[in-house]
């Protein structure tokens, strides 16, 4: 394996040297992934690589793992309408769409430097790997674009080399859409204990931590508020309790649609619902 540092490589029977070379015992026959990660520093990110390994009846040949310590993306943050937001505790994550080739946890908030002034690097980012923003109350991530080129939503395909990405910026808004109102029970009783999911009618938008995906739960009275959706057409439905596992993954969010509310919202515009309780 190349690379500095020290590595660990799991396994029920295994064994590593510091000079990077390891061994893994009793494997069963079959196709693998092997992932090497490098140990933590201040400042400095892990290195990783990966490699395909077919295992047959026989002992597989020497394999090498190359590590790099990943791309990095320098940008900003930029609030629009001169808002006051404080630039510097903002957070931005990198998730992996390829689990193969990128480790599986992506970056951010680990690797991420933000200036008082929105000034960001971000570090540790291996092949194709989509930005996502968790938005404070209010906010919403408007644009995101690297060099130019516009990837809200879409994934950036950042390579297996260390290489710079610059010139990128993220754009937050607090003129995002906002959904108020009530939900009520099958006796059209007002209910009081609920949880709201505003979720895009275009299912690439899906994916967890997407700006596209807002849950909102019982506030005073019964009534809801879902502050900060970017405009576009959305599934409102109130349920008794969060499906099981992730809410944000396309199953659970497909058992849904069907009983749910249908909405078009602008940017800052506000629309009142009154929604009809599903219950599960």
């Amino acid at each position: 394996m190349d690379g500095d540092g020290f590595f660990i490589v799991k396994s029920d029977q295994q064994s590593y040297t510091r000079d990077g070379s390891f061994s893994l015992a009793d494997i069963p026959p079959g196709d693998y992934v092997l992932h090497a990660i490098g140990e933590r520093a201040p400042g400095v990110p892990p290195e990783f690589g990966s490699e395909y390994i077919t295992v047959g009846e026989q002992d597989a040949p020497p394999l090498t793992i190359r590590t790099t310590p990943g791309a990095m993306l320098e940008g900003r943050f930029v609030a629009e309408r001169r808002a006051t937001l404080p630039l510097g505790a903002q957070v931005l994550h990198a998730s992996p769409v390829d689990g193969d080739r990128s480790p599986p946890d992506g970056r951010g908030p680990e690797g991420l430097a933000v200036h008082d002034d929105g000034r960001f690097y971000l570090t540790g980012l291996y092949g194709p790997m989509r930005l996502t923003y968790p938005a404070p109350s209010g906010w919403y991530l408007k644009a995101v674009t690297i060099g130019g080129v516009d990837v809200t939503d879409r994934t950036f395909d950042f390579g297996f080399t260390e290489e710079t990405f610059s010139d990128a910026e993220v754009v937050l808004s607090n003129a995002g859409a906002r959904l108020t109102g009530s939900v009520t029970d099958a006796a059209r009783r007002r209910a009081t204990e609920f949880v709201v999911l505003a979720f895009s009618t275009n299912r690439a938008n899906w994916y967890t931590g997407s700006r596209h995906l807002m849950r909102a739960v019982t506030g005073e009275n019964g009534s809801f508020d879902a502050d900060g959706l970017p405009p576009g057409e959305y599934f409102v439905a109130a349920i008794e309790e969060l499906p099981r596992g992730d809410w944000q993954s396309p199953d659970a969010l497909d058992l849904l649609v069907q009983r749910a509310e249908r909405v078009t919202v602008t940017e800052g515009q506000e629309r009142t619902m009154t929604l009809a309780l599903i219950r599960r």
